[in-house]
């Protein structure tokens, strides 16, 4: 039997929690015969996952974006979904048995007060801590598309999804774009199924991800949408934003930064809530949409049950990753994979030689554990680490600040059914995005005339070209990178974060700029404010 027992689930912005007969249940699901469970409904889905194997087979069969914690005789099973959407977090069995959303509650349960130098440099270099450590020494998280078993004496977590794959579709390329294009009917009927009347916010890009949204949107008929772009009023997505929602008849707002981004935003009680509530000491908070959220919830010009909606990740799912992992194709050494995760994906801050070597065999361990057989295709082994690292923890985890100001979410294109499509498709058909670009501007965007000469998407020689800028930036002198960060700005990152810099300068504490973005301010303040707290 138990110690002591603690599930304390406090998080009840954007998606409430729900309990019964011992069930924990937050955010929404299809599924495998395609009902919805959400709200209360949704413990019932979990009712029968009374042992460990049927909990496994409910959660991997679970379509949505959900968290669970079901409290059993002699033991407590907990799961995230595939994207990690609603983090829950542990720590070691000891005088306590304690999970929750919130990692203060597990810190103070537990008197954890140490951060970890370790993961410090790692959240550094990469925007977020691997595997299932935090920035804090025995704090824990479930990572995406796993679960866990805790009992007095031990914490197992197994993985019920996998990105991996030792197989691909035999079909041929028309055939597969066919079933693409079947596909994404029922994927957004099911998506407009869950809005159950509400309107939808859709953050529309000049990518083709939420373009793609927008098309479907209309083609099934669904009118209450609001389209909204946001950033410097000379961003050059906002062009191609507006032409795309009036084309497509949908209202459009631009939030523009140079109002709205005030120098004392630092200062806000709504931002000291924000930062720790995004960043839960593993992810790098985005301040990107910050803005615009809160502009269009203190305007009150939205429905307050309004949902937002993104299109991450249709050009990971697409294949973009493929031409920026270093070659990898069907077949490459674990250490060839592990050193081009390292070179990509640790890029922000800069490396010393023996965090580099731990990093690396970290990497080694996480990708050599994924791998279902000696089959398994290389390609697809890079892509799962950054499905369930970087995308989960740095691009979804982006999503909750629609969840911080009480809004739901969607990421309709990564319903499961478009996920397990991509998993198998050939290689030869992701690299380039060359089937999922296709199907978009030829099937989707071209009948309503929005294909456009200047697109955002690069050309192969454009990808070419980066790619070789990449290998030489870091070689580059310091103002040469500047103004390369100045010259991509058009969200405003810059006025943005000078306030955090100036914020620590007050301190004593001296921000250093490195990489191509400005988000390394934003790693580096968060991580003065984790050692701040730690020290009083």
């Amino acid at each position: 039997m138990y110690k002591v027992l603690q599930i304390k689930v406090t998080n009840n912005k954007g998606f409430p929690w729900y309990i019964k007969n011992n069930i924990y249940v937050k955010g929404f699901i299809y599924s495998s015969d395609n009902i919805l469970y959400e709200n209360d409904n949704l413990c019932n889905y979990f009712i029968p996952a009374t042992n460990i194997q049927e909990f496994i087979s409910r959660v991997s069969r679970a379509n949505g974006l959900f968290s669970v914690i079901i409290e059993l005789d002699n033991s407590v099973l907990a799961a995230v979904d595939r994207l990690r959407t609603f983090p829950l977090f542990y720590t070691r069995p000891s005088k306590n048995i304690i999970i929750s959303d919130n990692p203060e509650e597990v810190i103070s349960s537990e008197n954890l007060f140490k951060t970890n130098p370790h993961n410090e440099k790692e959240f550094l270099s990469a925007g977020i801590v691997c595997g299932k450590n935090t920035l804090i020494n025995d704090l824990y998280q479930v990572q995406a598309g796993a679960c866990i078993k805790m009992t007095a004496h031990s914490v197992d977590q197994i993985f019920y999804h996998s990105y991996v794959t030792d197989t691909v579709s035999t079909k041929s390329y028309n055939d597969l774009s066919q079933e693409f294009q079947e596909i994404l009917y029922p994927v957004f009927k099911r998506f407009i199924d869950s809005l159950a009347g509400r309107t939808v916010l859709l953050s529309l890009s000049g990518g083709y991800d939420s373009r793609l949204i927008a098309v479907m949107l209309k083609i099934l008929n669904y009118n209450d949408v609001i389209c909204y772009s946001y950033g410097d009023p000379n961003n050059k997505e906002r062009s191609i934003s507006q032409t795309v929602a009036q084309k497509l008849g949908y209202q459009w707002q631009f939030i523009d930064y140079k109002k709205v981004v005030h120098n004392n935003y630092i200062n806000d009680p709504a931002f000291k809530d924000y930062y720790p509530y995004a960043a839960n000491y593993t992810s790098m908070f985005f301040l990107e949409q910050y803005f615009a959220v809160k502009y269009l919830k203190d305007s009150h010009t939205i429905p307050g049950d309004a949902v937002f909606c993104a299109g991450h990740s249709g050009d990971f799912l697409g294949g973009s990753q493929l031409i920026k992992n270093g070659n990898i194709k069907e077949q490459a050494s674990i250490d060839k994979i592990a050193r081009s995760i390292l070179k990509i994906k640790f890029s922000q801050y800069k490396i010393d030689k023996q965090n580099k070597n731990i990093f690396l065999e970290n990497i080694r361990e996480s990708i050599q554990n994924s791998i279902i057989n000696p089959k398994s295709l290389a390609y697809s082994i890079f892509e799962n680490w950054d499905l369930k690292e970087k995308l989960a923890k740095f691009i979804f985890n982006s999503a909750v600040v629609y969840n911080f100001f009480g809004y739901e979410h969607r990421l309709p294109l990564m319903d499961n059914a478009l996920v397990d499509f991509f998993k198998i498709l050939p290689y030869k058909f992701k690299l380039y995005k060359r089937l999922y670009d296709d199907v978009l501007k030829q099937v989707f965007f071209k009948p309503y005339n929005l294909n456009f000469e200047n697109e955002l998407q690069p050309t192969k020689n454009q990808i070419f070209l980066q790619n070789f800028k990449n290998r030489i930036y870091p070689y580059m002198p310091s103002s040469w990178h500047a103004m390369n960060r100045l010259k991509n700005d058009y969200i405003y990152h810059s006025q943005i974060t000078d306030v955090l810099t100036r914020d620590a300068e007050k301190d004593g504490y001296q921000i250093k700029l490195s990489g191509k973005t400005f988000n390394p301010i934003i790693m580096q303040w968060y991580l003065h404010q984790v050692r701040k707290k730690f020290l009083m």
